[in-house]
């Protein structure tokens, strides 16, 4: 069963979006398997660089399309990217400094951050067009 399951309560109404909320939800998924079977640096590792590189290319696309529509809450969305962005680099530096060893945390905390960032802030710009 998934760490965290996709469901309508995180459709934005924006396909694009809703597809790579998907895939990202996907690799927390897969990261919460990873860290429950086997805590292996090497695994962990790389799945947290496919998390920041995935997140760093939606972060572009979703702030390309409010750009474009000059979505209001552009700014607050910008801020909370960069704020997820910096703790997902602080989760790495901790796993590569042998620091990190309890990753169920950081697992639940980027589930957290996802329910509530796609079903609060994302959720806000549903009317735009495609």
């Amino acid at each position: 069963m998934p760490f965290l399951e996709w469901s309508d309560d995180f459709l934005t109404g924006i396909r694009k979006m809703d597809e790579q909320h998907k895939e990202w939800l996907r690799i927390l998924n897969k990261f919460y398997d990873t860290v429950n079977m086997e805590n292996l640096p090497e695994k962990l590792a790389a799945l947290l660089d496919e998390a920041i590189a995935y997140t760093e290319f939606h972060f572009r696309e979703e702030e390309a399309m409010l750009a474009k529509h000059r979505f209001p809450d552009l700014t607050l969305q910008k801020k909370e990217h960069e704020r997820i962005k910096k703790e997902l680099l602080a989760f790495k530096g901790r796993l590569e400094g042998d620091l990190l060893y309890i990753s169920k945390p950081v697992t639940d905390d980027m589930k957290d951050w996802f329910y509530n960032h796609v079903t609060g802030l994302d959720r806000n710009y549903g009317s735009l067009p495609e």
